[in-house]
C-alpha cells in the first residue's frame, strides 16, 4: 500500500535527514536550556511526572488491586513496576507509592462505582498534595463498566 504522506522530524539522526531530501523537516525540537528560561513554557519534568501519576493512578489501597486489574491488562503492572522497582514494591498501598516514591500526600482516594440517573459510574483517582503541588489523578478505563461511564458522558 502506498504512503499517502512523509515526514522527518527536526531533531531526527542527520543520516535521517539527509536520506530524506525531499522532505522539509517537521516539528519542534526540545531544548530544556529554552524552557527553563521561558515563563509558562512546558517542562520535560513535569510531563514525565504527569505521565508517572496518570500510571500510579491505576491503583488504590485496597489489597490486590494492581493484581485483579493486570489480569485484564499487564501493562499496567510493567508501569508500576518500573517506576517503583519491583512488582512487590508497585503492588504496595497507594498511599506508600505516592509518599515513597513522589513525596504526596494522599488526600483522597475517588472510587465511584453506581448507577446515577439509569447511567453507570465506574470512576477511580486520587487527589495528593506536597508543598510544591495538587495532583488530581484519574484511572484509566479498565473494563466494561468503565468504558459505559465513557460513553454516558
Amino acid at each position: 500500500m502506498p504512503r499517502k504522506s512523509e515526514f522527518v522530524l527536526k531533531d531526527s539522526p542527520p543520516d535521517v535527514i539527509a536520506a530524506s531530501p525531499n522532505i522539509t523537516p517537521k516539528g519542534r525540537a526540545y531544548d530544556r536550556d529554552i524552557s527553563m528560561k521561558q515563563t509558562g513554557s512546558v517542562k520535560i519534568d513535569e510531563i514525565l511526572l504527569g505521565t508517572k501519576l496518570a500510571c500510579v493512578s491505576i491503583t488504590d489501597d485496597k489489597q490486590d488491586t494492581l493484581a485483579n486489574i493486570s489480569k485484564s491488562n499487564p501493562w499496567h503492572e510493567v508501569a508500576l513496576t518500573t517506576i517503583c522497582g519491583s512488582v512487590k514494591k508497585a503492588r504496595r498501598p497507594l498511599t506508600h507509592i505516592l509518599d515513597v516514591h513522589f513525596g504526596l500526600t494522599l488526600d483522597h482516594h475517588v472510587d465511584v462505582n453506581k448507577l446515577v440517573r439509569l447511567h453507570a459510574v465506574d470512576t477511580q483517582g486520587f487527589i495528593a498534595h506536597n508543598d510544591d503541588i495538587i495532583v488530581v489523578s484519574f484511572r484509566s478505563s479498565t473494563n466494561a463498566l468503565d468504558w459505559m461511564t465513557n460513553f454516558s458522558i
